[in-house]
């Protein structure tokens, strides 16, 4: 019966079978991936914040059947598209 070490113990382990012992170093493209995600937070936090508050005050303007036919209409085109690529097509 093998007991639970950690995640860290486990990759550690792998690592040595498959024939790494620490001298990883990422390379460009992992490097990239991580500046990019970087880049990406000032931008995407503020149209967060930005589309919260003017959905906020569009949705005191309108009435509870219009709000939920908003919603209705956008979980069923996210919805659809879930589907769609669940057939792998790509809209």
């Amino acid at each position: 019966a093998q007991t639970h070490t950690g995640c860290r113990s486990l990759r550690r382990r792998r690592r040595r079978r498959e024939g790494h012992h620490g001298e990883h170093e990422p390379d460009t493209d992992e490097r990239r991936r991580g500046e990019d995600g970087r880049r990406m937070v000032v931008p995407v936090a503020t149209s967060v914040l930005v589309g919260a508050f003017l959905g906020t005050k569009l949705m005191e303007r309108m009435s509870n059947v219009n709000v939920r036919k908003v919603f209705a209409i956008a979980l069923g085109i996210i919805g659809g598209e879930m589907l769609l690529s669940g057939f792998h097509v790509h809209v």
